[in-house]
């Protein structure tokens, strides 16, 4: 029978956390890793207050009532109390990056630990393991210890020699199994050095100066170690060294690992915030105001030059009195500010027909629209072919789609 060296029912889980102050700070973490059964573990707890960010994927934030418990394909769910983040199937055995602040850690005994040793179908846990090995390297010095007396024993009588000889044997033979259990034991130990070794260099990350644009990387680094970090001043992305000649981008500089937004993701700002400003800022409108017509042939009104290259999308023409008798009948037209003065350089019109305000009507006739393109340093007048004296209150639109 094995003896327990330990009291199992003090034998718990520790849990450290940080403070989180000045003197005992939350840690930046950024982690590569692999989905594995659909999932990551995190090398530390993180805070649910600044959330763990994943580029290319979005949480589903389990703090709200209708959140979904299966996540999508490009989402992930985050079980802050011990830091696994499950994925969809899809995405088996895919790298990601996790950045996040680190709390703390939760540090098993090895009574929980469990190992198929030395039976295949006997299930043993680490500490029992260590305890085994502790008892064949007591039983391994005292066979040593009565072998020594045997053999000193040997040179005093000759039947004390044969006797000695008999156990020197049993314990070399003892001898023997222990050491093959600890040439097994060291392997183990070895392979266990190597897996840790292979995942801290995972996550690793030694940075480097930024190189100007991505193709200076490997002329600038020509022999980097696994975890070697650098940024592109170009574009703001930074890079990893997976090893292989593999540089992997992580993140960018510019935004984090936060995305841009889009009518469907969240990003640098919400989605609704997008869909509601983004369309909208494509267009301008130059609007003319005429309280009366006293006149006709061109108005000396004129509207300060485009700042951009742009087309007129429509015009729109209404009034605040209409005309009584007759029409009222009109031209937009366009020139360039650089040919301001210049009387061989005729305005153009952008219509071939005129706008047209008919006997009570609000509303103008806009006739289709021959010229639409308008460049930087246009500018804009109106040009009157006809009005009705009482025709009041006129103002015209152009609606400009950058």
């Amino acid at each position: 029978m094995i003896a327990r060296l330990y009291d199992q029912y003090n034998d718990a889980v520790r849990i450290l956390y940080r403070s989180g102050n000045i003197h005992d700070p939350l840690v930046d973490k950024t982690e590569s890793l692999k989905i594995i059964n659909n999932r990551i573990v995190l090398s530390e707890i993180p805070t649910e207050f600044h959330r763990v960010i994943i580029n290319g994927y979005t949480e589903i934030d389990q703090r709200k009532p209708a959140a979904k418990k299966i996540p999508d394909e490009k989402d992930f769910i985050v079980n802050y109390s011990n830091g696994i983040i499950d994925f969809h199937a899809s995405q088996e055995g895919k790298m990601v990056v996790a950045i996040y602040k680190g709390r703390g850690m939760i540090q098993y005994p090895a009574s929980r630990i469990w190992a198929h040793y030395p039976n295949p179908d006997a299930v043993l846990n680490l500490q029992q393991i260590i305890e085994i090995s502790h008892q064949r390297i007591e039983e391994i010095i005292r066979v040593t210890n009565e072998a020594i007396k045997a053999t000193n024993n040997a040179n005093i009588a000759a039947e004390g020699a044969i006797i000695a000889t008999g156990k020197a044997n049993q314990a070399a033979d003892a001898a023997v199994s222990a050491t093959n259990t600890a040439i097994d034991a060291s392997k183990r130990a070895d392979d266990s050095a190597k897996f840790a070794n292979d995942a801290a260099l995972t996550t690793r990350l030694i940075w480097l100066e930024p190189v100007p644009k991505y193709d200076d990387i490997k002329t600038t680094y020509p022999t980097p170690e696994i975890g070697s970090t650098t940024m592109v001043l170009e574009t703001g992305a930074r890079y990893r060294y997976e090893g292989n000649g593999i540089w992997r981008q992580i993140d960018n500089y510019t935004r984090g690992s936060i995305p841009l937004a889009s009518t469907v993701v969240d990003g640098l700002m919400s989605k609704e915030d997008f869909t509601l400003t983004h369309d909208k800022l494509k267009y301008r409108q130059i609007l003319f105001v005429m309280p009366v017509i006293t006149d006709t042939n061109e108005q000396k009104i004129y509207i300060a030059p485009l700042e951009y290259d742009a087309s007129i999308s429509s015009i729109a023409a209404i009034c605040g009195t209409p005309v009584a008798s007759g029409r009222t009948a009109l031209y937009i037209e366009k020139n360039n500010i650089a040919n301001l003065g210049n009387a061989s350089v005729p305005w153009e019109r952008l219509s071939a027909q005129p706008i047209v305000f008919d006997v009570n009507e609000y509303k103008a006739f806009v006739p289709p629209l021959t010229v639409t393109n308008v460049s930087e340093g246009d500018i804009f007048r109106v040009f009157v072919e006809d009005f009705d004296p009482s025709h009041e209150g006129i103002s015209i639109t152009l609606n400009i789609e950058l």
